[in-house]
C-alpha cells in the first residue's frame, strides 16, 4: 500500500503538530508492505529545530518550493519596526504611522488578507498540487492539518490521481480560537473551502471527541463521512532512554513547560496562590517555574500579581530547554501545570503538551474553561490525574490551591499508567494505519479507535 501523506511542517517535531506527522509516517513505514511518501513544503525561513530531527527510515520526504510572499512581507515589516525608535528618538511616531497604514486602500488590504486565506501557505497550493502529480501514484493521501492549506492539496491531488483521501483535522477550521478575523467575501471563501475539504474525503480523523462532535452536529455543512477519533499522544521511544530525577528535595515544584502568548497566561493561578497566601495558609514548601518562550506583557502582568518578596522567590521564569532537557524538567518536577486559554464556544483542541505531562506521570493542573475538550476528558477519565482549574470561577480553584500549598503533590491524584498506555503514539498510529487497510482493501474488517 502506497500511502502520501500530506504534511506542511513535515520534519519539525516540535512546530505545529508536526510531531503527530512524524511519528505516524515513521511507524507506517516500518510495515513490510507499506511505502510512504511525505509532500511537505520547502520553508526556506522557517529553520529546522535542531533537537527535532526524526530518523526517517524508508519514508521518501519530497520537499516543495512555493513563493512566500507573506514571509517576505513579515520580514520587511519586522526590519522597519526595528528602525523606527532609532530614526523617531522613540517610539511615539509609531502607532501614528500604523494608524495611516490602517487607512490605506481596501482594494489593497482586501488583496493582502485574501493571501493569508485559508492561511499563509495558500501561496503553497499550486506548487505542491503540480508537484503532487509526479510522485509515484499512491494507493491513498492522507492530509494532516494545519495547515488548512494542506487539506486542498491533498484533497486536489486525490481527485486528480483518482485515489481516496482521508482528512486528519489536529484543529478545528472555522472555530479555530487562532484563525484570523474574516468578514465578506472572505469568510464565505473560507467557509467554501473548507466545505470542499470536509465533503471530500473518504473519512475524517480529528483528535478530541469534542471536534467530532462539533463537526456532526453543527448547523453549517455537518460532515457525513465517518470521523474517527484518533487522539494525539506521546512517543515511548522519546522516554525510554531518560532516568527520572533522584534529587532528594521536600521542596514541591510546580512545572510549566512551554510557550505562553497571546492569550494563554498563568496570572489566574497566580492571584490565586497570592490570595490564598495572603490569607494566612503560606506557601508551604511550593515553588513554580515557567520554562520556555514568554510574550513579555505576560511576564510583566503575572510579575505584578506576585505581592511580596517571598512569592517572588518562588516564581521563576527561565528561558527554553533543548527537547530532552525539557522531559527530564518533567520526571524532575512535583506537579505539571498545563495552561488554556478562555473562549466564547466550546473549545475543542487539547494541547499537545499534555500527553507529555500523562506520561511523565505527576498530578497535572488545567488552567482551561469547563467548557473545553481538556475539562470534558479530566471529566471523562479522572484516573489520567487532571486536576481543573476552571478558568471562569475562581471559587471553585481555590480548594485546588490550598491542597497544593498545604500537602504539595500528595494531595493531588496522579495519573494512573495503566490508563495512560493508550495514548502511546505507536499504538495510535497502528489505529490509523488499520483505518487505511479498511479503505485500501474494504473487505477487511474496519477497526475503531
Amino acid at each position: 500500500m502506497r500511502i502520501l501523506l500530506v504534511a506542511t511542517y513535515f520534519g519539525l517535531d516540535r512546530a505545529t503538530g508536526a510531531k503527530r506527522a512524524n511519528t505516524f509516517a515513521r511507524y507506517w513505514s516500518r510495515a513490510d508492505d507499506v511505502e510512504v511518501t511525505v509532500l511537505t513544503a520547502r520553508k526556506p525561513y522557517y529553520p529546522r529545530n535542531p533537537e527535532g530531527t526524526v530518523d526517517y527510515g524508508d519514508i521518501r520526504e519530497v520537499r516543495v518550493w512555493w513563493p512566500d510572499p507573506i514571509g517576505w512581507r513579515q520580514r520587511l515589516v519586522d526590519r522597519r519596526r526595528a528602525k523606527a525608535p532609532a530614526e523617531s528618538g522613540g517610539g511615539a511616531a509609531e502607532p501614528e504611522a500604523a494608524s495611516k497604514s490602517a487607512q490605506r486602500g481596501g482594494l489593497l488590504r482586501f488583496l493582502s488578507d485574501a493571501m493569508v486565506t485559508p492561511d499563509r501557505e495558500t501561496m503553497w497550493f499550486l506548487p505542491a498540487v503540480l508537484r503532487g502529480l509526479f510522485v509515484p501514484r499512491p494507493d491513498i493521501v492522507v492530509a494532516t492539518a494545519p495547515s488548512m492549506s494542506g487539506l486542498i492539496v491533498g484533497r486536489w491531488i486525490a481527485r486528480l490521481r483518482r485515489v481516496p483521501f482521508v482528512a486528519d483535522l489536529r484543529d478545528p477550521w472555522l472555530t479555530n480560537p487562532f484563525r484570523p478575523e474574516r468578514t465578506g467575501r472572505l469568510d464565505r471563501w473560507d467557509r467554501r473551502l473548507e466545505e470542499f475539504c470536509m465533503r471530500g474525503p473518504r473519512e475524517v480523523w480529528v483528535t478530541t471527541e469534542t471536534l467530532r462532535h462539533e463537526l456532526k452536529q453543527r448547523e453549517h455543512a455537518p460532515v457525513t463521512q465517518p470521523i474517527t477519533v484518533i487522539s494525539n499522544g506521546f512517543d515511548e521511544e522519546e522516554w525510554r532512554s531518560l532516568t527520572p530525577s533522584t534529587s532528594e528535595t521536600t521542596a514541591c515544584t510546580i512545572l510549566h513547560s512551554g510557550s505562553l502568548y497571546g492569550v494563554r497566561t498563568p496570572k489566574p493561578l497566580l492571584d490565586d496562590i497570592a490570595a490564598v497566601a495572603s490569607d494566612g495558609q503560606g506557601l508551604g514548601k511550593c515553588s513554580f517555574r515557567f520554562v520556555g518562550p514568554i510574550d513579555p506583557a505576560i511576564q510583566s502582568a503575572c510579575e505584578s500579581s506576585l505581592p511580596n518578596d517571598e512569592l517572588h522567590a518562588r516564581v521563576h521564569f527561565e528561558p527554553p530547554l533543548s527537547f530532552e532537557d525539557s522531559l527530564r524538567a518533567q520526571l524532575a518536577a512535583d506537579v505539571l501545570l498545563l495552561v488554556g486559554h478562555r473562549t466564547e464556544e466550546a473549545s475543542s483542541q487539547i494541547p499537545m503538551k499534555l500527553y507529555e505531562y500523562l506520561r511523565a506521570g505527576k498530578p497535572i493542573l488545567a488552567l482551561f474553561q469547563r467548557n473545553s475538550a481538556v475539562a470534558q476528558l479530566a471529566a471523562e477519565q479522572p484516573e489520567l490525574g487532571i486536576h481543573l482549574l476552571d478558568l471562569d470561577d475562581a471559587e471553585a480553584r481555590r480548594p485546588i490551591v490550598r491542597t497544593l500549598l498545604d500537602k504539595g503533590a500528595e494531595g493531588l491524584r496522579a495519573p494512573d499508567p495503566s490508563a495512560v498506555g493508550k495514548y502511546d503514539r505507536e499504538a495510535l498510529a497502528a489505529v490509523a494505519l488499520a483505518r487505511l487497510r479498511s479503505i485500501h482493501s474494504p473487505d477487511a474488517a474496519a477497526p475503531t479507535a
